[in-house]
């Protein structure tokens, strides 16, 4: 009979077990369920289940894993960008590397309003890599929007060796970066990461931080900032997707994290309106299809239906539709209501 006793060997060794995972109970387990489970219930819905949402995954193929893809509407149909990455997460931040460096690829896809593919081409962006050592592993987590009639990507160049991420910001043209721009932090971070860009009256912008709300207005040559404004949110919250215009303000979804001992990282998502006076409306936490390490990096709007692209476990990549009622719905607290 094995003991399960805190100071047993065999308590000692499963907490060693790295390869935790959530299931759909709200339980985090270990690798055996016989063994143990740990007590910790996670009582945030999952939106796709209880919601019965459609989505499509999107594989692009290859040896590389899909993630963090971003979307944008085009008439009756999408562009979005997939990133691509030579390396899966195990656990708490740790990789395991498929090569000799970390390396990001980026696609750009266009798809019809069921998000099943009708193109897609690899972002040629090597002349940008090979001119700055600051891209050297390429430019990750792209969030994609119109300027100007463009197509424009707000993303960070990376340099894992040195520890360092500098905005970018890109015109893509026909599947090649055909202007690129760094944005240096305006506040000497060495560190950037997950601005949320919006374009307002032709000038773009991005949320920098949300509490306090920071935003700064972007152009070719840097960023300033434009607004500081403490929401009083009552919580630590991250950037996630751009800003979409929606009623008369913006929506956008906003993440954050909890670590649990033992069992990995969880990531919680809400819905955030901002009215353009910047008074806020923000909905309860909400899971997207997994409990776990989730991440959305787009959200888009046309037709009464939101369209929002979202990464699971940082090797898949999904693409979902919520009716616009859907997301009011979420908004106003209604979570475990199936619509």
């Amino acid at each position: 009979m094995l003991n399960l006793n805190k100071n047993s060997k065999t308590h000692k060794l499963l907490a060693k077990i790295k390869l935790n995972v959530l299931d759909r109970s709200g339980f985090y387990w270990t690798r055996s369920k016989i063994l143990h489970r740990y007590k910790v219930r996670c009582s945030e819905p999952l939106v796709l289940k209880d919601f019965g949402l459609y989505s499509q995954q999107v594989d692009l193929g290859g040896k590389y894993y899909s993630c963090n893809p971003s979307i944008v509407a085009d008439g009756n149909s999408y562009v979005a960008t997939v990133r691509t990455v030579n390396y899966r997460l195990v656990r708490n931040g740790w990789f395991i590397v498929e090569g000799q460096s970390h390396d990001t690829r980026n696609f750009i896809v266009k798809l019809n309003d069921r998000f099943e593919i009708m193109e897609k081409a690899m972002v040629d962006d090597v002349h940008e890599r090979e001119a700055s050592a600051d891209a050297i592993n390429g430019f990750e987590d792209l969030r994609i929007f119109f300027w100007k009639s463009e197509l424009w990507a707000l993303g960070n160049a990376c340099n894992f060796e040195l520890q360092k991420n500098v905005m970018a910001l890109q015109r893509i043209n026909d599947g090649r970066v055909v202007e690129n721009y760094y944005i240096r932090s305006p506040f000497s971070s060495a560190r950037e990461k997950n601005w949320m860009p919006f374009v307002r009256e032709d000038r773009l912008y991005a949320v920098y931080s949300l509490n306090p709300l920071v935003v700064l207005e972007i152009d070719k040559s840097g960023s300033k900032v434009k607004l500081e404004r403490d929401l009083n949110l009552g919580c630590d919250l991250y950037g996630s997707s751009q800003l979409v215009r929606w009623k008369s303000g913006w929506i956008c979804v906003v993440h954050d994290r909890i670590d649990v001992k033992r069992a990995g990282r969880l990531y919680r998502h809400r819905f955030l309106y901002i009215n353009d006076d910047w008074s806020v409306t923000l909905s309860a936490p909400f899971c997207w299809k997994i409990y776990g390490v989730e991440f959305c990096c787009g959200l888009a709007f046309q037709g009464g239906k939101f369209a929002a692209s979202i990464s699971v476990h940082d090797r898949q990549a999904f693409f979902v539709e919520m009716d616009e009622h859907v997301v009011e719905s979420i908004l106003c607290g209604n979570l475990r209501k199936r619509l």
